[in-house]
C-alpha cells in the first residue's frame, strides 16, 4: 500500500496506526484482551505538530539552488516570513541545503539582514540565479 505524503509525514505516523487499528478487518483478527487494550488506549493515541511538509512542486527550486551553490553565483528569492507572515526580496550568497522535519531548508548569507539566515524552501516563493558572483568571506 503506497502513503500519501501527507501520510509519510512523521506526526502522521500515529494517526494512521490508530485509524488502521479501529479498522474491522484488523480488529476481526485480534484477540479479546488486545482489542480491550487498544481502545482503553484509543483516546491516548495522538500526533505531535511538527511542521507540516508543504505540498509544493519545489524540483526546480531545489535544482536553481544546487546550480547556485556550484557556480557560486548569488540568488535572489521571495520569501514569506514565518514570525511576520510577510513577503520580502532577499539577495543571499548560498552556503548548502539541507533535509529535516519533512522540509528542505536552505542555509545563505543574506545581504538585506548582513548576516547567516536559514530559510524553509517551501516558503520561498521566487527564485532567480544571479550572475553576481558570491562574497568571498
Amino acid at each position: 500500500m503506497e502513503l500519501s505524503k501527507e501520510q509519510q509525514h512523521p506526526a502522521s505516523g500515529l494517526l494512521h496506526l490508530r485509524s488502521r487499528i479501529k479498522s474491522p478487518k484488523i480488529r476481526a483478527g485480534m484477540r479479546v484482551a488486545d482489542k480491550e487494550t487498544i481502545s482503553s488506549m484509543d483516546d491516548k493515541i495522538g500526533g505531535l505538530d511538527f511542521h507540516k511538509p508543504n505540498l509544493f512542486n519545489g524540483q526546480d527550486f531545489l535544482q536553481l539552488l544546487l546550480s547556485g551553490i556550484s557556480k557560486k553565483k548569488q540568488i535572489e528569492i521571495t520569501y514569506v516570513s514565518h514570525s511576520q507572515n510577510e513577503q520580502t526580496q532577499r539577495v543571499v550568497d548560498l552556503v548548502g541545503i539541507f533535509f529535516s522535519m519533512a522540509n528542505w531548508y536552505l542555509v545563505a548569507f543574506c545581504h538585506q539582514r548582513n548576516d547567516y539566515r536559514t530559510f524553509r524552501v517551501g516558503r520561498i516563493k521566487h527564485v532567480q540565479l544571479r550572475e553576481v558572483p558570491i562574497s568571498q568571506e
